[in-house]
């Protein structure tokens, strides 16, 4: 019987399977780590253009005041579409009324008026923190009585 004899180094190059298994584990921790804190990121910045709309809601709606010393009438809450009240700010105040950046099929602001109409609310529905509203002078009982907090407090 012939015996081959394999001579070992020491200084073999490469890595071991283990090494780079834990390399592995270590790489997929930090991309979890990363991707966890960018969905939350995500819902901030989607959260902050729901502001800006409602404060560019608000911007027409003191225009449209100024021109008719009146607000769009909503004795009720209804949804912000064209077909609302607030679709008379369309074209000459605003482009186009705000949509909501992830949800197409529910519209998450929304608007109603005093009774007189001497003042409003808007109603945005956020994905971190839920509802809150936007109010101008006593602002508009439904919103209130649901318990919604002022926007940005």
């Amino acid at each position: 019987m012939f015996f081959i004899k394999f001579r070992q180094t020491k200084n073999q190059k490469g890595f071991t399977l283990i090494e780079l298994l834990v390399v592995v584990a270590i790489i997929g921790m930090l991309s979890s780590v990363v991707l966890a804190s960018m969905s939350t990121a995500r819902q901030k910045a989607r959260d902050a253009r729901r502001m800006a709309d409602a404060k560019a809601l608000q911007t027409a709606l003191e225009l449209f005041y100024d021109n008719g010393s009146t607000y769009p009438a909503a004795p009720s809450a209804v949804e912000i579409t064209e077909a609302s009240p607030l679709g008379v700010l369309t074209p000459d105040i605003l482009n186009e009324l705000p949509s909501d950046p992830i949800y197409t099929g529910a519209n998450n602001y929304h608007y109603g008026t005093t009774n007189p109409v001497t003042g409003y609310a808007i109603a945005v529905k956020k994905e971190i923190g839920g509802w809150c509203q936007f109010k101008e002078s006593t602002g508009f009982a439904p919103f209130d009585n649901a318990g919604y907090p002022l926007c940005g407090q």
